[in-house]
C-alpha cells in the first residue's frame, strides 16, 4: 500500500506514447489508401498519380 509518496512501481505500465504513434501511422496509411482509391477512379494518367502519391507521402 502506498504511504502517500509517489511511487512508479505501483503504477501500471504506460504505453500512451507508443499507442499514439501507432494511431498516427494508421491514420497516414488510411489517407494513402483513400488517395490511391480516388486517384484510381479518376482520369489522371498513371504516371501523374504516382507523382501525386509520392509528394503526399513526403509531406506526411
Amino acid at each position: 500500500m502506498s504511504d502517500g509518496n509517489f511511487n512508479r512501481q505501483l503504477l501500471p505500465p504506460n504505453s500512451y506514447r507508443s499507442g499514439l504513434q501507432v494511431g498516427r501511422q494508421q491514420m497516414k496509411q488510411k489517407v494513402m489508401d483513400i488517395l490511391r482509391e480516388v486517384l484510381g477512379d479518376s482520369a489522371i494518367p498513371e504516371a501523374d498519380s504516382e507523382e501525386i502519391l509520392k509528394k503526399v507521402r513526403e509531406r506526411l
